[in-house]
Protein backbone atom coordinates (compact mmCIF):
# COMPACT_ATOMS: atom_id res chain seq x y z
CA UNK A 1 0.00 0.00 0.00
CA UNK A 2 1.32 3.44 -0.93
CA UNK A 3 -0.07 6.65 0.56
CA UNK A 4 0.20 10.22 -0.67
CA UNK A 5 -1.44 12.84 1.51
CA UNK A 6 -5.10 11.95 1.94
CA UNK A 7 -5.06 9.49 -0.98
CA UNK A 8 -3.87 5.89 -0.86
CA UNK A 9 -3.43 3.03 -3.28
CA UNK A 10 -3.97 -0.62 -2.45
CA UNK A 11 -2.43 -3.53 -4.32
CA UNK A 12 -3.35 -7.19 -4.14
CA UNK A 13 -0.33 -9.47 -4.40
CA UNK A 14 -0.89 -12.92 -5.86
CA UNK A 15 1.45 -15.87 -6.25
CA UNK A 16 2.74 -16.60 -9.74
CA UNK A 17 0.49 -19.02 -11.58
CA UNK A 18 -2.61 -18.18 -9.51
CA UNK A 19 -5.90 -18.79 -11.38
CA UNK A 20 -7.07 -15.71 -13.27
CA UNK A 21 -10.75 -14.95 -12.76
CA UNK A 22 -13.13 -14.56 -15.70
CA UNK A 23 -16.18 -14.64 -13.42
CA UNK A 24 -16.67 -14.78 -9.66
CA UNK A 25 -20.23 -14.79 -8.32
CA UNK A 26 -19.08 -13.21 -5.06
CA UNK A 27 -17.61 -10.18 -6.84
CA UNK A 28 -19.20 -9.69 -10.28
CA UNK A 29 -22.60 -8.06 -10.76
CA UNK A 30 -22.60 -5.60 -13.65
CA UNK A 31 -20.98 -7.74 -16.35
CA UNK A 32 -23.85 -10.14 -17.11
CA UNK A 33 -25.47 -9.66 -20.53
CA UNK A 34 -28.91 -11.05 -21.39
CA UNK A 35 -28.76 -12.48 -24.94
CA UNK A 36 -31.41 -11.63 -27.51
CA UNK A 37 -34.79 -13.38 -27.13
CA UNK A 38 -33.64 -16.08 -24.72
CA UNK A 39 -35.76 -17.51 -21.89
CA UNK A 40 -33.26 -18.00 -19.09
CA UNK A 41 -33.81 -16.74 -15.55
CA UNK A 42 -31.04 -15.48 -13.26
CA UNK A 43 -30.76 -14.93 -9.53
CA UNK A 44 -27.91 -14.90 -7.05
CA UNK A 45 -28.13 -17.53 -4.32
CA UNK A 46 -26.20 -17.70 -1.07
CA UNK A 47 -25.07 -20.89 0.63
CA UNK A 48 -25.84 -23.34 -2.16
CA UNK A 49 -24.78 -26.62 -0.60
CA UNK A 50 -22.21 -24.78 1.58
CA UNK A 51 -20.42 -23.25 -1.41
CA UNK A 52 -21.07 -19.55 -0.77
CA UNK A 53 -22.62 -17.22 -3.33
CA UNK A 54 -23.55 -18.51 -6.78
CA UNK A 55 -25.36 -17.34 -9.90
CA UNK A 56 -28.42 -19.50 -10.56
CA UNK A 57 -29.09 -20.11 -14.26
CA UNK A 58 -32.50 -21.63 -14.97
CA UNK A 59 -34.48 -22.38 -18.13
CA UNK A 60 -38.07 -23.75 -18.00
CA UNK A 61 -37.68 -26.09 -21.01
CA UNK A 62 -35.38 -26.79 -23.94
CA UNK A 63 -36.37 -25.72 -27.46
CA UNK A 64 -35.82 -28.14 -30.36
CA UNK A 65 -38.45 -26.99 -32.87
CA UNK A 66 -37.72 -26.98 -36.59
CA UNK A 67 -37.57 -23.18 -36.53
CA UNK A 68 -35.55 -23.01 -33.32
CA UNK A 69 -31.83 -23.22 -32.72
CA UNK A 70 -29.47 -23.81 -29.83
CA UNK A 71 -29.50 -20.02 -29.40
CA UNK A 72 -32.95 -20.47 -27.82
CA UNK A 73 -31.32 -22.42 -24.99
CA UNK A 74 -28.57 -19.95 -24.13
CA UNK A 75 -28.28 -19.04 -20.46
CA UNK A 76 -25.95 -16.05 -20.17
CA UNK A 77 -23.17 -14.06 -21.75
CA UNK A 78 -20.54 -12.70 -19.34
CA UNK A 79 -18.26 -9.80 -20.26
CA UNK A 80 -15.00 -8.98 -18.43
CA UNK A 81 -15.51 -7.05 -15.22
CA UNK A 82 -14.42 -3.39 -15.34
CA UNK A 83 -11.85 -3.95 -12.58
CA UNK A 84 -10.45 -7.13 -14.15
CA UNK A 85 -8.38 -6.03 -17.15
CA UNK A 86 -6.87 -9.15 -18.68
CA UNK A 87 -4.65 -7.00 -20.90
CA UNK A 88 -2.61 -6.08 -17.81
CA UNK A 89 -1.88 -9.69 -16.88
CA UNK A 90 0.90 -12.03 -17.95
CA UNK A 91 -1.04 -15.05 -19.23
CA UNK A 92 1.90 -17.04 -20.58
CA UNK A 93 1.42 -20.69 -19.67
CA UNK A 94 -2.33 -20.43 -18.97
CA UNK A 95 -3.77 -23.23 -21.05
CA UNK A 96 -7.18 -24.19 -19.66
CA UNK A 97 -10.53 -22.84 -18.48
CA UNK A 98 -11.97 -24.17 -15.23
CA UNK A 99 -15.56 -23.82 -14.03
CA UNK A 100 -16.90 -24.36 -10.53
CA UNK A 101 -20.54 -25.23 -11.17
CA UNK A 102 -23.52 -27.02 -9.62
CA UNK A 103 -26.21 -29.06 -11.41
CA UNK A 104 -29.51 -30.17 -9.88
CA UNK A 105 -29.48 -33.40 -11.87
CA UNK A 106 -27.07 -35.61 -13.73
CA UNK A 107 -26.38 -35.52 -17.47
CA UNK A 108 -26.80 -31.80 -18.06
CA UNK A 109 -25.25 -30.98 -21.45
CA UNK A 110 -23.80 -27.47 -21.42
CA UNK A 111 -21.89 -25.51 -24.04
CA UNK A 112 -19.13 -23.28 -22.66
CA UNK A 113 -17.36 -20.87 -25.00
CA UNK A 114 -14.77 -18.12 -24.80
CA UNK A 115 -15.34 -14.99 -26.90
CA UNK A 116 -12.17 -13.91 -28.68
CA UNK A 117 -11.05 -10.36 -29.45
CA UNK A 118 -13.54 -10.19 -32.33
CA UNK A 119 -16.40 -11.47 -30.17
CA UNK A 120 -16.49 -14.88 -31.89
CA UNK A 121 -17.25 -17.93 -29.74
CA UNK A 122 -14.93 -20.93 -29.37
CA UNK A 123 -15.94 -23.65 -26.98
CA UNK A 124 -16.92 -27.20 -26.23
CA UNK A 125 -19.80 -29.19 -24.73
CA UNK A 126 -19.42 -30.64 -21.25
CA UNK A 127 -21.67 -33.13 -19.46
CA UNK A 128 -22.34 -32.30 -15.81
CA UNK A 129 -23.23 -34.70 -13.02
CA UNK A 130 -25.45 -33.83 -10.06
CA UNK A 131 -23.92 -31.62 -7.36
CA UNK A 132 -20.90 -29.33 -7.27
CA UNK A 133 -18.01 -30.07 -9.62
CA UNK A 134 -14.96 -28.49 -11.21
CA UNK A 135 -14.79 -28.81 -15.00
CA UNK A 136 -11.48 -28.19 -16.81
CA UNK A 137 -11.30 -27.51 -20.57
CA UNK A 138 -7.96 -27.09 -22.39
CA UNK A 139 -8.10 -23.97 -24.57
CA UNK A 140 -6.36 -25.92 -27.35
CA UNK A 141 -9.49 -28.10 -27.63
CA UNK A 142 -11.94 -25.21 -28.12
CA UNK A 143 -13.54 -25.07 -31.56
CA UNK A 144 -15.81 -22.57 -33.38
CA UNK A 145 -19.37 -22.35 -32.02
CA UNK A 146 -22.30 -20.09 -32.97
CA UNK A 147 -21.80 -16.72 -31.32
CA UNK A 148 -24.83 -15.57 -29.33
CA UNK A 149 -25.77 -11.96 -30.08
CA UNK A 150 -27.12 -9.49 -27.56
CA UNK A 151 -30.32 -7.52 -28.10
CA UNK A 152 -29.63 -5.10 -30.90
CA UNK A 153 -31.22 -2.68 -33.31
CA UNK A 154 -32.51 -3.37 -35.89
CA UNK A 155 -34.54 -6.17 -34.37
CA UNK A 156 -34.27 -8.41 -37.45
CA UNK A 157 -30.68 -9.21 -36.49
CA UNK A 158 -30.26 -13.00 -35.89
CA UNK A 159 -30.00 -14.54 -32.43
CA UNK A 160 -26.64 -16.10 -33.22
CA UNK A 161 -23.81 -15.90 -35.71
CA UNK A 162 -22.43 -19.23 -36.95
CA UNK A 163 -18.80 -19.15 -38.06
CA UNK A 164 -15.89 -21.46 -38.81
CA UNK A 165 -12.92 -19.13 -38.40
CA UNK A 166 -9.81 -20.93 -37.04
CA UNK A 167 -8.26 -19.40 -33.94
CA UNK A 168 -5.53 -20.13 -31.40
CA UNK A 169 -5.79 -18.98 -27.79
CA UNK A 170 -2.19 -18.09 -26.96
CA UNK A 171 -1.24 -15.70 -24.14
CA UNK A 172 -1.86 -12.60 -26.26
CA UNK A 173 -5.24 -13.88 -27.43
CA UNK A 174 -6.33 -14.70 -23.86
CA UNK A 175 -5.48 -11.14 -22.80
CA UNK A 176 -8.01 -9.87 -25.35
CA UNK A 177 -10.96 -12.07 -24.35
CA UNK A 178 -14.35 -10.40 -24.70
CA UNK A 179 -16.15 -12.78 -22.36
CA UNK A 180 -17.81 -16.17 -21.95
CA UNK A 181 -21.15 -17.65 -23.03
CA UNK A 182 -23.02 -20.64 -21.59
CA UNK A 183 -26.08 -22.55 -22.74
CA UNK A 184 -27.81 -25.92 -22.79
CA UNK A 185 -27.43 -28.23 -25.82
CA UNK A 186 -30.97 -29.50 -26.37
CA UNK A 187 -30.13 -32.04 -29.09
CA UNK A 188 -28.04 -34.04 -26.61
CA UNK A 189 -31.03 -34.67 -24.31
CA UNK A 190 -33.63 -37.40 -24.45
CA UNK A 191 -37.00 -36.09 -25.65
CA UNK A 192 -38.71 -36.47 -22.27
CA UNK A 193 -35.96 -34.46 -20.56
CA UNK A 194 -36.42 -31.44 -22.84
CA UNK A 195 -39.88 -30.52 -21.54
CA UNK A 196 -38.87 -29.88 -17.95
CA UNK A 197 -36.84 -27.17 -16.25
CA UNK A 198 -33.05 -27.29 -15.98
CA UNK A 199 -31.08 -25.52 -13.28
CA UNK A 200 -27.39 -24.70 -12.76
CA UNK A 201 -25.51 -22.58 -10.23
CA UNK A 202 -22.26 -20.98 -11.41
CA UNK A 203 -19.67 -20.01 -8.82
CA UNK A 204 -16.46 -19.28 -10.75
CA UNK A 205 -14.82 -19.35 -14.16
CA UNK A 206 -11.01 -19.14 -14.18
CA UNK A 207 -8.06 -19.39 -16.52
CA UNK A 208 -5.57 -21.85 -15.07
CA UNK A 209 -2.19 -23.45 -15.69
CA UNK A 210 -2.42 -27.24 -15.75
Amino acid sequence: MKSSGAAFYQFEWRAKGTPVSLFNASLDRDNLIYPQNVRSEWRFQSGVRDQGLGLQLYIPSLVTSATGSEADNVLVRISPAKDNALSQRNLKGYDAVQLRIYADQANEHVSVALLNEHGLAYGTVVTLQAGWQSITMPVADLSPMPTVLTKAYPMFMPMNYPHSEPYTFDAEALSKLQGVQLGFVAKDYEIKARDKGHNLVLSEINLIKR
